[in-house]
């Protein structure tokens, strides 16, 4: 199968991305201030929190799709650049 199936039948994903042990650590340490500050804001506040947060997941999410594409795009024009560039 090519690639271009592997895409289609959905045996390729982001999912299949590995972790990193440094990603990891920066996951800890997020959750493990997170947790500080729920405990010292009383509930207004960390409902001020939660939806600051859910907007900034929404906000990231955006800009990770933007790259994600940015980065297939350029990934394909140096493939077809080399292409191009045997046949001359």
């Amino acid at each position: 199968m090519n690639i271009i199936d592997e895409i289609f039948y959905g045996n390729i994903s982001g999912a299949d991305c590995k972790t990193t042990n440094e990603y990891k650590k920066s996951c800890a340490k997020e959750l493990k201030l997170y947790e500080k500050i729920k405990e010292q804001l009383n509930k207004e506040d960390m409902k001020l929190v939660e939806e600051l947060l859910k907007i900034y997941g929404e906000s990231a999410s955006i800009s990770e799709r933007n790259i994600y594409k940015y980065g297939f795009k350029t990934g394909l024009l140096i493939g077809v650049e080399c292409l191009q560039f045997e046949n001359e």
